[in-house]
């Protein structure tokens, strides 16, 4: 039986609906976003428009235009193919490509080295910001999310879906609870939930924050989240918009280490800040502080549980230490030899 006629487009639409039965939407996108690339290559550069002209030679041809063009880090590209092979893999039992397609697909082998990156936010920087957000923006949600970003280590998807009723401003603890039916799945699911202790400093922002700045609103489930917008709960891209434009450095020192003229730079507007070469995106402030709590000599294993991260991932893609700091961290246990 010859598979079905489908536009890519059409396949793309049914699939993502498929794959939002059981996946966050943070996961949905990520699919939506690789599918977008691959859909957009396929009809721009191979006139291609239909699941069923999909071959082997199409997706090597991709890989290698991802590669030289697009000009993407290996894991990058090895990620993309993942997910690319999932979806082929829908398209075979959904009759619309050959069944043994997807298996013959080559997944790039990378080495360990290329499997981390190293983008970060140091201390010194997050310092630098939390000075400027102290001084002109005091208990707004921006501060009060990157005193939690920063502190906790968590993920922002963990950070959004706090309620107020996990904040415990007594016993100075944030709890993280996965909440999949009502909107708000953790990463991990029930593993990722944890009770996190943090410092006097943030849960006082934190406190402040809830007292003058929060609106008082609840979410479509009806919940009171602690991080809200005047329309209900906040969602990443709000948060990720604010971030980026207070990580440029004109904005928290006023002058540019790229020598540009701040009274001509588009990057200035809050709307253009991503184009500002030293603006950050949020996941550097997770591996920032993960590897801050690794300098100041967290046990690994606590460190995992803190930040929700497993040892062996924490190890390949999070520690960015030197080989000199991880020797200074396990110096003092020599005398317990």
């Amino acid at each position: 039986m010859s598979p079905r006629t489908v536009s890519l487009r059409q396949a793309r639409t049914d699939y993502l609906s498929y794959k939002r039965r059981n996946n966050k939407d943070s996961t949905v996108r990520y699919y939506e976003s690789v599918l977008r690339g691959f859909i957009q290559y396929c009809e721009e550069e191979h006139t291609v428009t239909h699941v069923n002209e999909i071959d082997g030679y199409l997706i090597q041809q991709w890989q290698i235009y991802r590669q030289q063009e697009d000009n993407v880090a290996p894991i990058t590209l090895k990620n993309n193919t993942k997910h690319l092979i999932v979806f082929l893999k829908w398209c075979a039992s959904s009759e619309l490509l050959p069944p043994d397609l997807p298996g013959k697909v080559d997944v790039p082998n990378v080495s360990k080295e290329d499997t981390r990156s190293d983008e970060t936010v140091d201390k010194q920087r997050v310092d630098k910001i939390l000075d400027y957000l102290e001084l002109y923006e005091y208990a707004s949600r921006l501060h009060a999310a990157v005193k939690v970003l920063w502190h906790t280590g968590c993920r922002i998807s963990a950070l959004i879906a706090l309620d107020l009723r996990d904040m415990d401003p007594l016993e100075g603890i944030l709890k993280f609870r996965n909440r999949r039916d009502s909107g708000t799945a953790l990463k991990n699911g029930a593993k990722s939930e944890r009770n996190v202790t943090v410092d006097s400093e943030t849960m006082d922002v934190l406190v402040a924050y809830k007292r003058m700045k929060r609106p008082e609103v609840n979410d479509d489930e009806g919940r009171n989240p602690l991080f809200t917008t005047k329309n209900g709960r906040v969602n990443r891209q709000s948060v990720y918009k604010d971030f980026v434009g207070v990580s440029r450095p004109c904005v928290y020192t006023e002058e540019c280490p790229h020598n540009r003229d701040l009274d001509e730079c588009e990057a200035t507007k809050k709307a253009k800040a991503f184009g500002c070469p030293s603006s950050k995106a949020l996941h550097p402030i997770r591996r920032g502080s993960i590897t801050y709590h690794l300098k100041q000599d967290w046990p690994v294993e606590k460190v995992s549980q803190r930040c929700d991260v497993s040892v062996s991932v924490l190890e390949d893609h999070y520690d960015v230490r030197t080989e000199e700091e991880k020797r200074a961290g396990r110096a003092d246990l020599v005398d317990k030899l």
